[in-house]
């Protein structure tokens, strides 16, 4: 499939990606708006593979629902920046038309801004000189061509930047022991860390594989000041294995356990610990054949609480953020874990139970309630 047959229709994978983008975009934007000193300051969303705007059936694609998002929202028609690039030609053509038919287009006091040149050394040189704006990153590459650690580590090294981008998996894993391709797996993993995978993973089943291609290429991430990453992983439309991944990255605790809880949110699986993916609906029986690993569960992450937190005395929001990054674990679970082991008489709450209002039957727990663990 083209580039060009991509933008023909929308599917489910495509309307979840903009979906979740424009989810954390909304949420980011207020936490920015509220940081920010002068009245006049600007924040940024930059998308760096935008393709035309729409899909061939109307459909609009993620930069037209940012700035829709946008134009309705005053605050952010006064002091959002946008520059959405595409190396086609014709993309751009289209995407400039079809924001300047969008209704309330003129609100924006920062007209977007849409360039087609290729994504390359002297972007990524510049991200590395510069200090920018709070600025969100949507990196959506068709293939992996343009796409480098180096890139998103100039993504996100200014203060109150994060990025989001599409791993193309399908694309990327044959492409791991490619002699064709070894400088563009050397941009994407590092040219240390690209040698060594390939020899990792050249006898693997498929699923070990897998893990061990997007476990390094976090660490990879994480070198490079990427303190926060989180994955979603995305099932194939027509068959049972993963198409691609959409992993988000930033040197927030706060925008990663926001990100955290709009994946969960999002995910399609049924599980109370979910595996932070979406799997498009095929038949029961096809459902009937998927075989979910599943190492986490509350029962495990309570025995974690009791071995981390021993002997402390923590609020819940600090068990939550202070031991389960890395984790599919959002708040809930923690919440859950600690009534267990509260009603198990093996932590204390500065504020029992039996004192705590009550919602369908279950003792509440916030945030900010103590919890004392035994050494």
């Amino acid at each position: 499939m083209s580039n060009s047959d991509f933008f023909e229709s929308p599917e489910g994978q495509s309307i979840i990606k903009t979906q979740l983008v424009a989810k954390y975009f909304a949420a980011w934007a207020k936490i920015m708006f509220s940081r920010l000193r002068g009245d006049k300051d600007c924040i940024a969303y930059v998308d760096l593979f935008a393709g035309p705007g729409r899909f061939e059936d109307g459909k609009a694609s993620t930069p037209l629902w940012i700035l829709n998002h946008a134009i309705k929202d005053p605050q952010l028609s006064a002091r959002l920046v946008t520059m959405f690039n595409d190396k086609d030609p014709e993309f751009a053509t289209r995407l400039r038309d079809a924001i300047q038919s969008l209704p309330g287009i003129e609100k924006l006091t920062h007209q977007p801004q849409v360039t087609n040149t290729e994504v390359g050394s002297e972007l990524v040189e510049n991200l590395h000189r510069i200090e920018l704006v709070p600025t969100l990153f949507f990196i959506d590459p068709w293939g992996y061509k343009g796409l480098s650690l180096d890139l998103v580590g100039g993504a996100i090294r200014s203060w109150g930047c994060d990025c989001i981008f599409f791993f193309n998996y399908n694309r990327i894993n044959p492409g791991i022991n490619n002699s064709f391709v070894v400088e563009r797996m050397n941009d994407l993993f590092g040219a240390e860390r690209a040698p060594r995978l390939r020899a990792m993973v050249k006898d693997m089943s498929p699923a070990k594989r897998q893990e061990a291609i997007v476990s390094e290429l976090i660490l990879a991430l994480k070198e490079v000041g990427g303190k926060y990453v989180q994955p979603f992983e995305v099932e194939s439309q027509h068959g049972q294995r993963t198409s691609h991944y959409i992993i988000f990255v930033s040197k927030s605790p706060r925008g990663y356990f926001i990100m955290k809880d709009i994946m969960f949110g999002m995910s399609s699986d049924e599980a109370e610990v979910k595996r932070f993916g979406y799997v498009p609906v095929r038949s029961p029986q096809l459902r009937m054949l998927l075989d979910y690993d599943r190492p986490y569960s509350i029962p495990a992450l309570k025995q974690l609480l009791l071995t981390l937190c021993a002997g402390q005395q923590l609020s819940v929001k600090q068990v939550y953020e202070g031991y389960t990054v890395d984790t599919p674990y959002v708040l809930r679970h923690v919440q859950s874990a600690l009534r267990q082991l509260e009603a198990e008489g093996l932590v204390t709450i500065d504020v029992p139970a039996e004192k705590r209002q009550k919602r369908n039957g279950i003792p509440t727990l916030a945030e900010t309630r103590t919890v004392t663990f035994p050494q």
